[in-house]
């Protein structure tokens, strides 16, 4: 569960913060439009993990930590 907790926030955060890399660069590229890009691709992937990667770990740090405060103040 924790795993897929990570995952739903990473994709949605990342997505959030690539719409707004995407409108500084004024880069206006759509996948269902436009032909085939293998740059924009490899941007997309590019940006996807440089974002996405440390996300996912402070998602899955916060989780952790969470949890084990969660346990510790239980009342027994």
């Amino acid at each position: 569960m924790k795993e897929f907790i990570a995952i739903v926030v990473t994709v949605i955060a990342t997505n959030r913060i690539t719409e707004q890399v995407y409108e500084k660069m004024n880069f206006h590229y759509n996948w269902f439009e436009d032909r085939f890009s293998l740059k924009s691709l490899l941007m997309d992937l590019g940006i996807y993990f440089i974002i996405g990667v440390p996300i996912y770990l402070i998602v899955e740090m916060l989780i952790d930590r969470g949890r084990s405060l969660f346990n510790n103040k239980r009342i027994e």
